[in-house]
């Protein structure tokens, strides 16, 4: 990747970051993590796993520095939840030409 690629994943990461500092106080803390993250679904457990690794030195608190070095494991969850959507999504078109195939479509629709 480019230096001007990389510039911007900084950025991204950067903007991400501040948006999830909900207090502005320069650091991400657990109460944060969890009200950004809530989409997800995560479990207490899950929580916590996520909040320990992005905590790299173990601080209980989430500074940029930290924030940045454990991005790639916060981007992998919105890429999982990203690809089952997806999938869900060719199955559903899977179904509906299973429906309109066998001409069925209306009895099911009315």
């Amino acid at each position: 990747m480019d230096s001007e690629g990389n510039a911007d994943i900084e950025g991204d990461v950067k903007e991400i970051f501040h948006a999830w500092d909900l207090d502005e106080n320069g650091f991400i803390d657990k109460k944060e993590l969890a009200r950004c993250c809530s989409d997800l679904d995560l479990t207490g457990e899950q929580l916590n796993s996520l909040f320990d690794e992005l905590d790299v030195d173990g601080d209980k608190k989430i500074s940029l520095l930290d924030f940045s070095k454990g991005f790639q494991r916060v981007y992998s969850l919105f890429q999982e939840e990203d690809e089952l959507v997806k999938a869900e999504i060719r199955e559903t078109r899977k179904f509906d030409k299973l429906l309109d195939a066998l001409g069925v479509r209306g009895l099911l629709s009315g």
